[in-house]
């Protein structure tokens, strides 16, 4: 099971981006990425943390849990 790597949360905050720019709008959430095709999957967070997504500001990182 691969991990999240920076050049996934690169990847990710791009098709974010790509999104807005084709919808209008931020994603509400992670899933819509991939109900949307923007994605075939969301990368998986390293162990011990999570991904946390900020619909207003169209970003994701990734945090401790």
């Amino acid at each position: 099971n691969k991990k999240a790597s920076i050049a996934d949360l690169n990847a990710l905050n791009k098709q974010i981006e790509l999104f807005g720019a084709q919808e209008g709008r931020y994603p509400t959430d992670l899933n819509e990425l991939v109900t949307k095709k923007y994605l075939n999957k969301l990368p998986t967070p390293p162990f011990g943390s999570k991904l946390q997504y900020d619909a207003k500001q169209g970003k994701v990182s990734v945090v401790k849990e």
